[in-house]
């Protein structure tokens, strides 16, 4: 490539920062080419754009140029931050199509700490832009700070949340808007309709979680999992972060870390090897254990066996049978395991 073609493509950079390179030819190998004073303004902390039409060209910038800054810890330079003010008064970011915007969103809510972005945003009106008429109250920015520690702190054992844990903050920033808006942030985004299930679960169900969960009296464990384990774990994740009474956070963040993964010791095969019959009441029964394992009444491998045996004699009756009829839930409650309740009927 000759120097004038690599000038030209360093122009349509971003920023003077990022439109540099280093020469690999043999005659310059290891030379830094840097044409319009990238290295300077690293130097001196500043973020600045290539050309007076840099914005206008492609508006996307002033979002990559917000994470820059607190990313890096940069300070736009003087003429930048007027062509940026001028870009979202003149509404160029509307233009944008919903791909490049969410693109864009996406990323800066994937930074490792999308707090300072988000506020930096809030400051230039950027999001009043973006998604006219939402409200940025203090309790959305303590929301994404919860998140992120949430996030960096106590990461294992946590679910795998596909990449999708900027759903949870996308909803922390939308939590405090009326409904209107919140459709229409999740329309201007293109959200898939997973996507928009995700946000719309996470705003309507911390009610219902502070209820179930919130008592002084701590829940049983089963009923812990039967309340998330269906859910998607980005609105559990969100509403960890959302609810201002800790036992509710504290009962939610056990879940996902410890709770979700509770499994019986015996496995189907195990029940096969004892005698019972193949079929789909092996799952029933599995699902029996698990439940009284996350109880703590049954703490062993010999304690599930044992309780197995008794509950549901191989010699007496089908287990299909016992298993699917209410009248099993008295005879269960002879042995070892306990009552079951509800979860036999």
């Amino acid at each position: 490539m000759s120097s004038d073609s690599l000038k030209q493509d360093l122009y349509r950079r971003d920023y003077t920062i990022n439109a540099m390179a280093v020469s690999i030819t043999p005659l310059s190998w290891g030379e830094l080419l840097d044409y319009f004073g990238g290295r300077r303004d690293i130097a001196a902390g500043l973020l600045r754009v290539l050309h007076n039409l840099s914005f206008v060209e492609d508006p996307t910038r002033v979002l990559r140029g917000v994470r820059l800054e607190k990313r890096l810890g940069l300070v736009f330079e003087g003429n930048s931050m007027r062509l940026l003010k001028s870009c979202i008064r003149g509404g160029l970011l509307s233009k944008l199509s919903g791909f490049r915007l969410k693109s864009e969103i996406e990323l800066t809510l994937q930074e490792a700490d999308p707090l300072p972005a988000c506020r930096r945003m809030e400051e230039l009106g950027l999001w009043e832009s973006l998604f006219p008429g939402i409200s940025l109250k203090e309790e959305c920015f303590r929301r994404i700070r919860r998140l992120s520690l949430f996030l960096v702190r106590i990461p294992k054992g946590f679910p795998d949340f596909c990449g999708l844990e900027w759903l949870a903050f996308l909803t922390a920033l939308l939590s405090e808007s009326s409904e209107p808006v919140q459709r229409f942030a999740m329309d201007r985004l293109n959200l898939t309709r997973r996507e928009r299930g995700i946000v719309v679960k996470s705003l309507v169900g911390l009610a219902q979680m502070e209820k179930e969960l919130g008592a002084r009296s701590a829940p049983k464990n089963s009923r812990i999992v039967e309340l998330l384990e269906g859910v998607h774990p980005v609105p559990a994740l969100y509403w960890g972060a959302a609810t201002e009474r800790w036992r509710v956070r504290r009962r939610i963040l056990f879940f996902l870390k410890n709770l979700r993964l509770e499994r019986p010791c015996l496995t189907g095969g195990d029940l096969i090897r004892l005698g019972y019959r193949e079929g789909p009441w092996i799952g029933e029964l599995l699902q029996l254990l698990r439940t009284l394992v996350l109880d703590g009444e049954l703490v062993s491998k010999e304690d599930e066996t044992r309780w197995v045996l008794g509950a549901y004699p191989i010699s007496a009756r089908s287990v299909r049978e016992r298993v699917s009829t209410s009248e099993s839930v008295g005879d269960a409650a002879q042995h070892p395991g306990g009552a079951l309740g509800d979860h036999l009927s």
